[in-house]
């Protein structure tokens, strides 16, 4: 969901997917166009996220038929657990699938120190989107509703 989301915002407006820790000039440009962002007609949004999930089901698919090693991990799980962050126990599952890092005894610290990018966006989609409600009661109830995070009160 929040893939269709950022999708939506750097179609309509010229600005950066990423941006560096400090950066604040790029971090606000971020946030301003992450506000209020409308995600049209719920039948077209249902339609996109069965689509996206479909796409994500196939290559599930293809990486086990082929035997491809790899690991299985949520972007959400990596990035923004409660709002305070990534999941230690999911990115020790990213080391050690790669050999890299430390693949246990993982400490807040260390993620942080190691993330060189800052969210370009808000950590609640009832701040990101101007039709939340009209989102949220057309995906409760659908294997989508769990992708729908409010985490903050909007002023």
């Amino acid at each position: 969901f929040r893939c269709a989301i950022s999708r939506r915002k750097h179609t309509l407006y010229t600005t950066k997917a990423h941006c560096m820790k400090g950066d604040s000039k790029c971090l606000q440009n971020g946030l301003i166009t992450s506000l209020d962002l409308y995600t049209g007609e719920m039948d077209t949004l249902y339609k996109h996220l069965e689509s996206l999930q479909a796409h994500e089901d196939r290559v599930d698919k293809l990486l086990h038929e082929k035997n491809v090693p790899h690991v299985q991990v949520t972007y959400d799980r990596l990035y923004n657990v409660d709002g305070k962050g990534g999941d230690i126990e999911e990115w020790e599952k990213v080391f050690s699938f790669l050999g890299v890092g430390p693949a246990s005894n993982l400490t807040r610290e260390q993620l942080e120190r190691g993330m060189k990018h800052a969210a370009t966006h808000p950590p609640g989609h009832n701040m990101t989107l101007a039709n939340y409600d009209e989102v949220a009661g057309a995906l409760e109830g659908t294997e989508f509703e769990n992708l729908l995070h409010r985490r903050h009160r909007r002023v």
